[in-house]
């Protein structure tokens, strides 16, 4: 029974190979498809009127839609040169952070429970016994790491400045995408798109870049100004504050040791005018030519 049970299947399977090789194959047609309507949907073009809605198939969205990760910015102003001056008003989330840590009053050092002061609260009986065994010169180490405790104005301070040195860094990672081609590496105003032909760049290190508040700097980077392009829709607003924020970096590295960046005119025009006298105080003082010449008068009388 299993020797004609082999031989038969043998057979198909013989029959089924010279079938195969005996069949002329047509591949430039296909093969039977059952419901080829799940195969091949049809596609609508996104700007085909609706079948259903009046208008195109891409709907707008409702009003008031907010996207993922993408809440609105609160910055009231326009477009124009009038109204990033107006900007400038706009406080630096960054700096507000930093000015508003160092208006905390300096309150004292939290109290720090050492083990000197935790043994009397629980075990009060216990601690009569082993008062003389611990050692005196304790009590001034206890006390020193408490008074190097920082306060909560000093936490507050140091928060501000690595979330400020955090957005420098992510600042120095944007420039050289968004900014370096026009301005350069060093915001000289010397990058290889500007280079005289077509347009000119200015320096954002100096001049009245350096001069310019941090939101007049950001309305710039979110509308544009003149031959600069807006970046609104490329930068989110965290990444504009990083960019100004790093941009304030390199304008202190390119300002005199010393100077402020926005005090630096202001600093240089007492320098340029040393001989004259401040607010008259020096002009009546008499020197030593005057002398001399007082004691010759009174010799000839």
């Amino acid at each position: 029974m299993i020797n004609r049970t082999n031989i038969v299947l043998s057979a198909l399977l013989l029959g089924t190979l010279v079938a195969s090789m005996l069949t002329d194959v047509d591949y430039s047609r296909p093969n039977i498809e059952v419901l080829p309507e799940m195969k091949y949907s049809p596609a609508w073009a996104p700007f085909e009127r609706h079948p259903v809605f009046d208008g195109p198939l891409q709907q707008a969205p409702v009003e008031g839609t907010i996207a993922r990760g993408e809440m609105p910015y609160a910055f009231p102003y326009a477009s124009g040169e009038q109204e990033a001056i107006r900007a400038g008003d706009f406080p630096n989330p960054y700096q507000e952070a930093a000015d508003r840590a160092a208006r905390l009053p300096e309150d004292e050092p939290p109290e720090v429970e050492s083990e000197e002061t935790k043994q009397p609260e629980t075990e009060q009986p216990e601690t009569e016994q082993p008062e003389p065994e611990q050692p005196e010169p304790e009590q001034p180490e206890t006390q020193e790491t408490e008074t190097q405790q920082p306060t909560a104005r000093d936490r507050a301070i140091a928060e501000a400045q690595q979330q400020l040195q955090a957005s420098v860094g992510r600042g120095s990672q944007l420039y050289p995408i968004y900014c370096a081609s026009c301005h350069g590496a060093t915001a000289a105003g010397d990058g290889p798109v500007a280079d005289g032909k077509i347009f000119r760049s200015v320096s954002l290190a100096a001049g009245p870049a350096a001069q310019m508040k941090d939101g007049q700097l950001f309305h710039i980077l979110t509308y544009g100004q003149k031959n600069m392009a807006a970046f609104k829709a490329e930068l989110t607003p965290d990444q504009r504050w990083d960019l100004v924020n790093y941009l304030r970096d390199l304008q202190r590295s390119a300002a005199p040791a010393g100077l402020p960046v926005e005090d630096e005119n202001e600093e240089n025009e007492p320098e340029n005018g040393d001989s004259a006298p401040d607010n008259g105080e020096n002009a009546h003082q008499p020197g030593p030519d005057s002398e001399n010449k007082n004691q010759g008068k009174d010799d000839a009388n």
